[in-house]
């Protein structure tokens, strides 16, 4: 039956289920001590709690302050509202990969604060981490890359290109990794989106993809020519 007195999760969240979304077992340890176990948790409710606790909980905030000002939609507060769209939007699984696809806020609206439905998708996390994996800091061009014993040589130092397919393994269980040698930056960097975007086309094609990104893996490491051609 429905428990009418839940209390809010995280003081905002509203549990509407009238089904159980928790079972717990009451077992005593081996000083006789009574202790509660949580065995198995819905894991639309287990997804919606997550969210919550990212968007509201102080001590999660304190610990990761990238997420002091996320907060979720009105709508999403009732989780009745959030299962629908889980239900409705979370797609296939992948063949790809054992783990399960996780909600995602900032792959549509880069540095997006707000969980809604307008602004998230599920997505396996080698997607998430191959789309917003680009940008770590060099101080060269994306993909281009020196290796620490040519750097001595100078401006004579020739550039890596290097790109990964978290999708793609070896017989190693490692990811596939196309390298290869360029006298210049800008050939390395080209060397490097050139397939970055042939990675990106196979795997917007991916049934486990969802539809609102199928366009920005289609475009974002292509170049557009002037008859209006991505390639």
């Amino acid at each position: 039956m429905y428990e009418k007195l839940k209390k809010p999760v995280f003081g905002v969240g509203i549990n509407d289920s009238p089904d159980l979304t928790k079972k717990r077992i009451i077992y005593r340890d081996a000083e006789g001590k009574k202790k509660e176990k949580i065995v198995w948790e819905c894991p639309y409710y287990r997804t919606w709690h997550d969210m919550l606790r990212r968007s509201y909980s102080p001590i999660f905030k304190k610990k990761f302050p990238t997420y002091k000002d996320v907060t979720c939609c009105e709508d999403w507060l009732l989780y009745s509202n959030f299962k629908k769209f889980m239900v409705e939007n979370y797609g296939v699984e992948s063949k790809l990969t054992t783990k399960k696809k996780v909600l995602d806020k900032d792959l549509l609206f880069k540095r997006n604060k707000i969980y809604s439905p307008e602004t998230c998708v599920f997505v396996i996390p080698q997607l998430n981490a191959f789309i917003l994996g680009d940008d770590k800091g060099s101080k060269y061009l994306v993909g281009a890359s020196r290796h620490i014993k040519d750097i001595a040589k100078g401006n004579n130092a020739p550039f890596i290109g290097r790109c990964s397919d978290p999708f793609n393994l070896n017989p190693r269980g490692n990811r596939t990794e196309y390298c290869k040698v360029f006298p210049t930056e800008i050939e390395a960097h080209d060397f490097w989106r050139q397939h970055k975007h042939a990675i990106a086309l196979k795997y917007a094609e991916s049934p486990c993809t969802p539809e609102k990104l199928r366009g920005l893996l289609r475009t974002r490491w292509a170049i557009l020519k002037t008859d209006g051609v991505y390639t």
